[in-house]
């Protein structure tokens, strides 16, 4: 007759499986960690790779690469529809799939050589919010579009409105720079009031350096007026509004404001800050976007101008900002 075991040797065999877990089971788990960690960087030099080629393929487009610390921000998802980036694998960091709205940064090094980072924010040009984006300026050649001509600034939407420089232009790494009275910009075309209707965003981001009476926007009906260190929307002909948050010269900020006519309202924002305004606009001819009017000269930087013809909501507007922020490296907080 055969004799089963005892509880004494059940439970020796369950101590000896515990300890063959125990120290099995996180050295399968670092088997697991190295070979993602391994696939990753795999990733990471493919990525910056088809960054190179695609930045050396189409180097006009690139012009900031050019000058020291000039950067360009192309997204994952821009390489993978351009069929330069096919594989996905997992970060290490979350555990989950690579995000491939994240970022490659391409920067010029003072020796010369471009160098390639892979940064866990969004950056990209194609990053912004897309819906209803009728107008959008960027001072940054990027993705192939942003092509900076020495007499426009282009129009990265269909609409191809692009800006038109009346004299001359003053590029930086990621600014057009703004400082007499020749430094006038006009778009090409009228914006016509059936392209933005009742309700509609206006998003910049720039700097401003000086305090010559100045205007940027919709001739005439949505303008920020810098005759002070206090930037003013004109709310047409008769009503401004300004922001009660501070505002300083020299720094870089995201200006904006969403009209909700439909509505009877609207809402400024200075950064991340809001204000709500009992007024709105209502756009009455077609107009051109300028950059200063005449001897109304802007002194500053426009780094970025995006018209929406729609109201953003709040959590899109907060999207785009901290695009703008890890694009134009200025300070989140006020």
């Amino acid at each position: 007759m055969k004799k089963g075991f005892t509880l004494v040797e059940l439970l020796g065999v369950i101590v000896v499986l515990a300890i063959v877990l125990i120290i099995s089971v996180p050295t399968i788990i670092n088997t697991f960690r190295r070979t993602n960690q391994n696939d990753f960087d795999t990733y990471l030099q493919n990525l910056y790779m088809a960054t190179e080629s695609y930045i050396e393929s189409n180097r006009n487009y690139f012009e900031q690469l050019n000058v020291e610390s000039g950067k360009a921000f192309i997204s994952i998802k821009f390489l993978e529809e351009k069929g330069l980036i096919r594989q996905t694998v997992i970060d290490p960091e979350t555990d989950d799939t690579v995000n491939n709205n994240f970022t490659i940064v391409a920067e010029r090094l003072s020796s010369g050589m471009i160098d390639y980072s892979f940064e866990r924010f969004k950056a990209g040009i194609d990053m912004y919010e897309q819906e209803g984006l009728v107008l959008h300026y960027d001072a940054i050649n990027n993705n192939g579009k942003g092509f900076r001509f020495n007499n426009y600034m282009q129009d990265l939407t269909s609409s191809n409105n692009d800006i038109i420089l009346i004299d001359k232009d003053r590029w930086t790494v990621n600014s057009l720079k703004f400082e007499n009275s020749n430094d006038v910009l006009n778009s090409a075309r009228k914006i016509k009031p059936s392209l933005l209707g009742e309700d509609f965003t206006i998003e910049l981001v720039l700097r401003q350096s000086g305090t010559s009476t100045s205007y940027v926007g919709i001739r005439d009906f949505a303008y920020l007026e810098f005759s002070s260190t206090d930037p003013l929307w004109h709310y047409g002909s008769s009503n401004t509004h300004g922001y009660s948050s501070s505002y300083s010269m020299g720094e870089p900020y995201r200006l904006a404001l969403i009209n909700n006519g439909s509505l009877n309202n609207s809402i400024i924002y200075l950064n991340d800050n809001s204000e709500e305004v009992s007024d709105y606009i209502q756009i009455g001819d077609d107009n051109h976007f300028i950059i200063g009017d005449g001897s109304n000269y802007f002194e500053g930087e426009i780094h970025s101008i995006r018209v929406y013809n729609r109201s953003l909501s709040s959590e899109e507007i907060n999207r785009n900002y901290q695009v703008d922020v890890k694009r134009f490296d200025f300070q989140e907080d006020l």
